[in-house]
């Protein structure tokens, strides 16, 4: 076995290396994130004698490019690791690729390349599921989300499978009321089967607020996926935007698996740092269109776009 050492700045240019040296059966034994921001990758190729090259192999890209601004922003905002890691890396390949040492631009394009923007009105159903942990905001982010229907004339139906907090219902009711739609609170996954047909058959999106659980107890999870595989539809994860970001992302794997595809990051206005919401969308691949920008149900959201990111990081 032929075992290589590969260094820097940029992913793709220790590929084509390895590639280059090593063959395409070349298998990746580990990569890691230096100090300085390069990479190191180690790679080996199946042969009959044992060979360690520990020379550590630089290859640049050709690019100037300094980084040094755009890795103390994401420093500040507390990104995971990896999440950090892909974007510097792709900063680097949009900065050689255009030629451009412009740090704005180059985070824009960046996060254009990483992250999946979506519309939550179009999506893959009318039916709208919002979850998310206890008091991550879920139903006040479903309220304003229907309030957002409203103003669009977009006819609605709210459906609540909350049957821990009586409280919570009791608010969505009144809510629904002023906004002159209908709420109905089921307990059981086969009855809210029957409401989502009768609200399709008025030809209404339908939105509905889940118990907020503790993904790392497995009965809640259990309880939630009962009701999950009821209907496919749009699964909303809500997040606060300003917890821990590798807390953040154990949580978004586990609403992954229960078939979260959309992210809607929380309490933006009260959070200086966003990194759980970045290394979120990065490392989970959720769509998302929205972040909670008041307490407010009217006007509470407001729509994410790659440079408002780049604002929010760099100002």
């Amino acid at each position: 076995m032929k075992i290589k050492k590969f260094v820097s700045t940029d992913m793709s240019s220790i590929l084509s290396q390895v590639k280059r040296e090593l063959g395409e059966d070349a298998v990746i034994i580990s990569t890691t994130i230096l100090s300085d921001g390069r990479t190191e990758l180690i790679a080996a190729l199946d042969t009959q004698d044992i060979i360690y090259d520990d020379k550590e192999e630089i290859y640049e890209n050709s690019s100037t490019y300094n980084d040094a601004y755009i890795r103390e922003c994401l420093a500040y905002h507390e990104l995971t690791s990896t999440s950090e890691a892909a974007i510097l890396s792709t900063c680097r390949s949009v900065a050689s690729e255009r030629r451009t040492t412009q740090d704005k631009d180059i985070l824009t394009e960046a996060f254009n390349r990483l992250l999946k923007y979506g519309s939550l009105f179009v999506g893959s159903s009318n039916i709208k599921m919002f979850m998310g942990m206890h008091g991550s905001g879920k139903t006040t982010a479903l309220a304003k989300f229907a309030t957002l229907a409203k103003i669009r004339n977009i006819p609605i139906s709210i459906i609540s499978i909350d049957n821990v907090r009586a409280g919570t219902n009791n608010q969505l009711k009144a809510f629904a009321d002023i906004l002159n739609v209908d709420f109905e609170f089921i307990k059981q996954p086969e009855k809210m089967f029957d409401k989502i047909l009768s609200a399709q058959s008025e030809n209404k999106m339908i939105l509905i607020d889940t118990p907020g659980i503790n993904p790392f107890y497995s009965e809640d999870v259990k309880r939630l996926q009962s009701f999950c595989g009821v209907v496919n539809c749009d699964k909303i994860l809500t997040i606060d935007s300003g917890m821990n970001a590798n807390n953040a992302v154990d949580v978004a794997d586990i609403f992954k698996d229960l078939g979260a595809n959309w992210l809607l990051p929380l309490k933006f206005d009260v959070n200086r740092r966003i990194g759980a919401m970045l290394s979120v969308a990065v490392n989970c691949g959720l769509q998302i269109e929205y972040a909670g920008i008041s307490p407010k149900i009217a006007n509470g959201l407001a729509k994410i776009s790659s440079s408002s990111l780049t604002r929010i990081i760099t100002e």
